[in-house]
């Protein structure tokens, strides 16, 4: 666990992020506890929760993102990036195959009979033809 996190947010969404941090801390560390609890452990931990110096983009919509201590340009840090923006992207990327099969149906036909030939093909080879 960090024993110290960043919060990232819009300029807008500053002081409505820094008026809620001290309350979203102890939060987390009482459901932290709870859960250890549950789980017949000790959870004690002091955690410290800050406002970011740098806010998100400006054409960012809202939303914000929780980086840990050791944030940096290391490929291995903590960064939760929980912003709309973010969101949609995920959102496209997850439709993105729907769309091409309803845009270009023979595409997709095309993908189910290449994908019934393999397993075809798989359950000769397993019968040993």
């Amino acid at each position: 666990m960090e024993g110290s996190v960043k919060v990232r947010c819009t300029k807008a969404d500053q002081s409505v992020v820094k008026s809620i941090l001290k309350s979203a801390e102890k939060r987390f560390v009482d459901e932290m506890t709870r859960a250890c609890e549950d789980q017949k452990t000790k959870f004690n931990m002091n955690m410290h929760v800050e406002l970011d110096s740098e806010p998100l983009k400006d054409s960012c919509i809202g939303g914000i993102w929780l980086m840990s201590q050791a944030y940096t340009s290391r490929p291995d840090a903590i960064v939760v990036r929980n912003s709309l923006d973010v969101r949609l992207d995920v959102c496209m990327e997850d439709i993105t195959p729907t769309i091409r099969g309803l845009l270009f149906p023979e595409d997709e036909q095309r993908a189910q009979e290449i994908e019934k030939s393999r397993l075809l093909a798989l359950k000769a080879m397993a019968e040993g033809h």
